[in-house]
This record gives structure tokens, sequence and C-alpha cells, in this order.
């Protein structure tokens, strides 16, 4: 009993030589990932507390499929709000939609735990992210398809126009692939209350 209180003290002192605060050291003791932020910090990454939508990140480029679906990994605690291209590729910009913590150029991790859950081909909002290519070079509003579940964030353009979708609802895909423990999806998913619905009807 002492030397776990020992330990923790010793663990608090740490926090607070690093310029961390009892109210913030109290939050991140609550992290479902504390143990790995509790790491980076002792590696000596310049961590900060963001607000929602106050960090913005750049992702990696973008391997467009120019006749098919092109599926985007999510990150937890952000969605996608921009499309950039610097002549060398084209790369999404993220803004966090939960409070986090992070570097100002990488993502972070929750400060809150999620507390919705997705079981096996389900995805949480704002985590599957899809862009459909049109197969023309231009498009009107009344030309681009809705999709219950899903938002269109931005049309951009190529070769041709793409548009770029994610869920704002948690959805349920029937074709899916699992690619090194992310679930992975070209399909729009059904939203999971709608699901419920149908099954209560057939019933």
């Amino acid at each position: 009993m002492k030397k776990d209180f020992l330990a923790g003290a010793t663990l608090v002192v740490s926090w607070l030589a690093l310029g961390i605060s009892i109210s913030n050291y109290n939050k991140i003791k609550d992290f479902t990932d504390y143990q790995e932020t509790q790491n980076h910090y002792f590696l000596g990454d310049n961590y900060r507390f963001f607000d929602e939508f106050e960090q913005n990140v750049s992702d990696k480029y973008l391997h467009l499929q120019h006749d098919q679906i092109t599926v985007v990994d999510g990150h937890v605690g952000y969605q996608p709000v921009s499309i950039h291209n610097d002549g060398i590729g084209t790369y999404l910009g993220f803004s966090n939609n939960e409070e986090v913590l992070a570097t100002y150029d990488d993502f972070g991790v929750l400060i809150r735990p999620e507390e919705n859950t997705a079981n096996e081909g389900e995805f949480l909002p704002y985590q599957h992210i899809l862009i459909v290519p049109t197969g023309s070079p231009s498009i009107t509003d009344d030309e681009i398809p809705s999709h219950d579940g899903y938002e269109m964030v931005f049309a951009f353009d190529e070769d041709q126009t793409y548009l770029l979708y994610v869920n704002t609802e948690l959805v349920k895909c029937e074709e899916y692939w699992v690619d090194e423990g992310k679930t992975m999806s070209k399909e729009f998913g059904t939203p999971i209350s709608k699901n419920k619905l149908l099954e209560k009807n057939s019933n």
C-alpha cells in the first residue's frame, strides 16, 4: 500500500515537473489510452490539450481509385473538413470533434472515453470515409446522391469530380474486411437505428 502511494506521488511530481496542472493530470488518469499517453509524455513529445475543433491535422496522401470507391482511414475523435493538393498529391485535413491530448501536427487521444462501441462490420460516427468518383469532370448539386446516415463533405476535381462522404451516425456494412485491426468497407452502411426498425417490421 505504501509502495503504491509513493509510486503515485512520484508520478504526480513528474507530471508537475513537465508543467502539467493537477486538474489536467486527473483528466489524463481517466484516458482509455492512459498508458500510451503516459509513454508519449515521458518520451518528451510536446503534447497539449485541444478543445473541440481547435486542432487541424493533415493526413497522408490519398491514392484515389478512378473507377471505384476509395476508402480512407478514420481517426477516433476527428472528422474530415478539407482537402488539399500541393502539386504532388492530394491529402485530407481533419479537425478534432472531441477534446483530445495531442501534439500540434499529429492525431491525439480522447480525453473522455467513447461511450459507444462498434461491433463487427460497424462504424462509429465520422469513422467511415468514402471518396466516390462520379465519372464526370463536373457535377451539379442536384446530381449529388444522398445516403442515409452520411453527409457529403465536399466535392473536388482531379481528372474527374470526386465526392467525399462521411457517416454521421453509427452504421453497419454487410460487406467489409479487416486490415491491421481496422474495419474497412467500400459500401455505404445502413444506420443502426434503421437496421433495428427494419428487423422489427420484418417480425
